[in-house]
């Protein structure tokens, strides 16, 4: 079976996005994130609301899940 994914773009995010997965399912993020996550998501949000650290944290966050269910 072949898989299609598609993973929303950057606007999409929201404070505490993700909080309620990360909480019922800690292992969710992969272990090649984990380091690249390190201390950003318990920052304010103001300093996480700049492109760069969105994308990471969407992308760790909604690939993560992915490779979750699909495993």
């Amino acid at each position: 079976m072949n898989w299609v994914a598609m993973f929303p773009g950057q606007g999409s995010q929201k404070a505490g996005m993700g909080e309620e997965l990360l909480n019922l399912y800690p292992d969710l993020l992969i272990d090649e994130f984990e380091e690249l996550l390190a201390g950003l998501l318990n920052k304010p949000f103001y300093k996480v609301n700049k492109v760069k650290l969105q994308k990471q944290i969407l992308l760790s966050l909604t690939y993560s899940l992915f490779r979750t269910v699909t495993d």
